[in-house]
């Protein structure tokens, strides 16, 4: 099997069970009796655990295991995690235990991410292009998870969770062998001093996706809760975040030629935009056809920002130090952004609304917009960005 189609295989697989996380897991824990708050919290462990995994993992990658040996221990830990879901009710244990599941499943993630940016930029096939299917992975799970709910009921949701978890284990499995030439003693110690004269575009990119990654926040914690409250079906609901993954789809496929067209700093500052109208949308309006639109826009609150920013970092960072960068901006954005954000949903559960909290989201979103334009070009080609020589230490 080439190693293009293993990193399809595993986006595939993770993305399915990340559709799992999103749409479906809050729903089952409100089944259990969660609280607003308290699924704020159990989410919360999951941000918690991507700031520490993905830079803790990779870090180990350089200096003391190979990344193929720490695979298999982390697919352990993350089923430990995860296997309270199958028999225990009590809050006081599924929230710890989420943490260790999610710390595991974000290592994972960290370290064929990394290396499937760096093969992405260096041949064919382009990482869009093995990326791209993890959205399909997200589309085909949405629609059948939102069908076995329908016929199941919310009950079997954990249960429904380790399958789709196993599954995307096995995908992890299969990039094993590509996981082996990751192994690099950086000398480097990774400061922001060694960017050179691109220390202020790193600052400034990890403060965008910290603030859009928080403002993210009632959409990936409350929309199916949303929805659900305003008489949406299971079926209905994985629709909506179908759409917003469809769309990604069409960016993803194209964004060879819009990073032709378009400087990466450009496309950033759309996905800025583009994220306070969709978070204006989602507080002022309950129609089915302006929550879809505002579904629509995920593939510039998401895509673009995503994209442009892996292709920054892959720039500007030294050769030692690229797949580091990439886990710190997992970090700072997944990670760090959305535990700020789910602390504020926290803090606001009880007094606002989840029409009050996009309202807030698109405020958040709009701060971003000035940083921006602290932020350097690198380049833009086919290939994406290239390696700035003058920063290599």
């Amino acid at each position: 099997m080439t190693p293009g189609r293993r990193y399809k295989l595993f986006f595939f697989f993770s993305f399915s069970f990340l559709a799992y996380f999103l749409a479906f897991l809050p729903i089952f824990w409100s089944h259990l009796g969660f609280s607003v708050r308290e699924i704020a919290i159990a989410s919360m462990m999951g941000t918690v655990a991507t700031i520490v995994s993905a830079p803790f993992v990779l870090s180990l990658a350089y200096s003391s295991f190979a990344a193929s040996r720490l695979l298999t221990p982390l697919i352990l830990l993350g089923l430990l995690g995860f296997f309270p879901y199958l028999f225990v009710t009590e809050i006081s244990i599924l929230i710890p235990a989420w943490f260790v599941a999610a710390f595991a499943g974000k290592g994972i993630y960290a370290l064929i991410e990394a290396q499937a940016i760096r093969d992405g930029s260096e041949g064919d096939p382009g990482f869009e292009e093995v990326r791209i299917w993890g959205s399909y992975g997200f589309i085909i799970a949405t629609m059948v998870l939102g069908q076995l709910v329908d016929f199941m009921g919310v009950a079997y949701l954990g249960l429904i969770g380790m399958a789709f978890m196993l599954a995307s284990y096995s995908g992890a499995l299969v990039c094993k062998p590509l996981l082996g030439k990751t192994v690099r003693r950086a000398e480097s110690s990774g400061e922001i001093k060694n960017l050179g004269s691109y220390r202020v575009t790193a600052v400034a990119l990890y403060v965008i996706n910290l603030l859009l990654w928080a403002s993210h926040t009632p959409l990936y914690v409350y929309l199916s809760v949303h929805l659900r409250s305003l008489g949406w079906t299971g079926g209905m609901i994985s629709t909506a975040w179908t759409i917003g993954v469809i769309c990604e789809i069409g960016l993803f496929l194209i964004f060879p030629w819009v990073e032709k067209k378009f400087r990466l700093v450009t496309i950033l500052r759309s996905a800025i935009l583009f994220a306070f109208i969709r978070w204006s949308i989602m507080a002022n309006q309950t129609g089915v056809e302006w929550i879809l639109l505002g579904q629509f826009l995920h593939l510039f609150t998401f895509g673009a920002c995503y994209l442009a920013s892996v292709k920054i970092i892959l720039g500007i960072f030294p050769e030692s130090l690229k797949d580091k960068g990439q886990g710190y901006l997992t970090a700072v954005g997944v990670g760090l952004g959305s535990f700020l954000g789910r602390v504020a949903a926290m803090a606001m559960a009880e007094n606002y609304s989840i029409p009050e909290m996009f309202n807030v989201a698109s405020y958040v979103a709009i701060l971003a917009l000035p940083f921006s334009f602290l932020i350097k070009d690198v380049g833009i080609g086919r290939e994406g960005v290239k390696p700035i020589a003058a920063v290599t230490p």
